[in-house]
């Protein structure tokens, strides 16, 4: 929303408020991609008519009990649909992002940097070691038991934390 304002209050920044429920209007009634339909849609399971729709014809149902069934299933059938829809999209932008990722494959034996956990401050050392994996945990090359000369005791580390030396 940060640029869309930005774009209406080019030459004052002051009004950037009065352009506020514009912006918000236009982000809630706009399909977005991941889930395939508008922030209003999911919410309310119906479009926010705009000022130059044309009028609607009505959904006749005979009870109320009738209305509320009837939007309890179509609810339910959206928001699968949009969960469907989030959950492809996930999928292609995993595979986009592995598409160029190779997982390297380290042997036994084989001298590795480990990256240090929790914060640091900007001048410390990004990885310690240098370490020496031990054996693999499981089949699939992405978890490594390793040990160092200079620290005491093993540890379980992911392919993502380790580095060669």
């Amino acid at each position: 929303m940060r640029p869309k304002l930005a774009m209406l209050c080019q030459n004052n920044e002051d009004n950037w408020d009065d352009f506020l429920a514009g912006v918000v209007h236009a982000y809630n009634t706009s399909v977005h991609a991941t889930t395939g339909f508008s922030p209003s849609f999911l919410m309310f399971g119906r479009e926010i008519p705009l000022v130059y729709d044309a009028a609607r014809p009505v959904l006749q149902l005979p009870k109320i009990s009738n209305y509320v069934e009837h939007l309890s299933r179509y609810r339910k059938i959206i928001l699968k649909a949009a969960t469907d829809n989030a959950r492809q999209q996930q999928q292609i932008s995993k595979q986009r992002h592995d598409r160029h990722r190779q997982a390297p494959v380290y042997e036994i034996g084989q001298l590795v940097f480990v990256k240090q956990p929790g914060a640091r401050s900007k001048f410390q050392e990004r990885q310690s070691g240098p370490f020496r994996i031990i054996s693999e945990v499981g089949n699939n090359h992405l978890t490594y038991l390793v040990e160092s000369d200079h620290v005491p005791g093993q540890y379980q580390v992911h392919v993502n934390d380790l580095h060669p030396c």
